[in-house]
């Protein structure tokens, strides 16, 4: 369903920027404390799909604290597939192979809410005829600058959010950068999870 008929949907013609208002009103008087039992009747009475398609609207930072808001906004980002593929919680799906991909999407929050503990250069993608896709990045982890407790608190989102779409499913020891496209590849340690790697594995290569 695209975005123009996922609008006409809504009750009485609305568009979703006033929802969408009404949902940045809610975030704005959300505390970290605060979990709502209920929604207020208007978008209490909205289907999953049209409240689903609303949420989506919403800026990435706002998508990922509107859980704060109630019950209801936190199970659907548990149970919508776009949601979390939106939040990079969840693979996104593509139909082709991994050399197709036109652009390698790094997790928006690196750049924004985490740039204080993670600074990140890319160096080169090189992309294999056996659908593989290297990239080289300089990250480097400011351990000092942030009090890291605050952001690895038990219920914290981002620690599970991938760190690229499509997921990296490799990573090669900092060390070993320098062995990047040379005949020393081979020997240099890689650690592999085929689910793709989490922000949370980003910040713990502090450990390798």
């Amino acid at each position: 369903m695209d975005d123009s008929k996922e609008e006409q949907l809504l009750p009485g013609g609305s568009p979703a920027s006033n929802h969408d208002s009404m949902l940045s009103s809610l975030l704005s008087r959300t505390s970290l404390s605060t979990l709502e039992t209920s929604l207020p009747p208007t978008l209490d009475a909205l289907p999953f799909e049209i409240l689903e398609a609303i949420l989506l609207h919403l800026p990435a930072q706002d998508l990922l604290l509107s859980q704060r808001i109630c019950r209801t906004f936190r199970e659907m980002v548990i149970a919508s597939k776009r949601i979390r593929r939106t939040l990079f919680l969840e693979p996104a799906h593509h139909p082709g192979k991994l050399e197709d991909w036109k652009m390698i999407r790094w997790n928006p929050f690196l750049e924004s809410q985490l740039s204080e503990i993670l600074n990140i250069r890319v160096i080169g993608v090189h992309r294999g005829g056996e659908g593989t896709v290297k990239m080289v990045a300089h990250v480097r982890y400011r351990k000092v600058a942030i009090d890291l407790d605050a952001f690895l608190h038990g219920e914290a989102s981002w620690k599970h959010m991938l760190v690229t779409q499509p997921p990296a499913t490799s990573l090669m020891h900092p060390s070993a950068s320098l062995f990047w496209k040379s005949s020393l590849e081979d020997q240099a340690q890689f650690f592999n999870d085929r689910d793709g790697f989490t922000i949370l594995d980003l910040v713990s290569c502090e450990h390798w």
